[in-house]
């Protein structure tokens, strides 16, 4: 979000689309209170909120049945906040969104497409093959056998 910020401000002729996901805004609230400071008028934060961590395994962000960014993004002074769990409601209101001045903030709730159970918690699978085996199989598709 702090890159399509200073793209924002660079072109503000030009609407700017930041693609955010809940885990990757969590490690970085600061930026709401920058972007909304800012007030950056083409600036639209779209936030993917599946409640994990997807890049980092799939583990579960604290607090995910409770934590609004939208309630944060608001308060933090967006000009326009949206929230959407229904993709024929985004479709419907979409347009409406893109007619705001910004920066508008929009959450969009997803399901995650990965496991979301911790670590510890998981299934451990039996393992398929044997370390020599997976050696085996490394070298040869690296071609050093």
């Amino acid at each position: 979000s702090s890159v399509a910020l200073g793209v924002a401000l660079g072109d503000p002729e030009r609407k700017v689309l930041c693609l955010d996901s809940d885990g990757s805004l969590l490690m970085n609230l600061g930026s709401l209170a920058t972007i909304a400071g800012m007030a950056p008028e083409n600036l639209y934060h779209f936030v993917f909120n599946n409640g994990i961590y997807a890049v980092t395994g799939g583990q579960p962000i604290p607090n995910a049945d409770h934590v609004s960014f939208t309630e944060m993004a608001k308060g933090a002074g967006y000009a326009s906040v949206y929230e959407f769990d229904d993709l024929e409601d985004f479709t419907i209101q979409i347009e409406e969104v893109f007619k705001q001045e910004g920066p508008v903030f929009v959450t969009i709730k997803s399901i995650p497409d990965i496991q979301n159970e911790p670590i510890g918690r998981r299934e451990r699978p039996a393992r398929p093959r044997t370390l020599i085996s997976a050696m085996t199989e490394l070298r040869q598709e690296l071609g050093i056998e």
